[in-house]
């Protein structure tokens, strides 16, 4: 992933997450579909997991001037 020019290295969960958000940028994920996107197949919704993985890209993505908003109960929202 590139940022301000610069290579961004994300995991693969991170990278997915990221994708997720960025087709969606200023729009309101839902948790559940970020989930079926991340996490291919029958893996079973884990919001605290979720939650880590957007944790760890936020730090990530802070000196780029990019931040992931959490809606509360609803899901997340990248802020360009």
């Amino acid at each position: 992933v590139a940022c301000d020019g610069q290579a961004l290295q994300l995991p693969r969960k991170e990278f997915l997450i990221l994708s997720r958000l960025a087709r969606n940028a200023e729009r309101i994920v839902a948790s559940e579909e970020i989930w079926r996107h991340s996490w291919p197949g029958d893996a079973r919704f884990n919001p605290e997991s979720l939650h880590v993985h957007i944790y760890r890209l936020r730090r990530r993505l802070e000196p780029f001037g990019l931040h992931i908003e959490t809606m509360v109960n609803v899901g997340y929202r990248l802020v360009t």
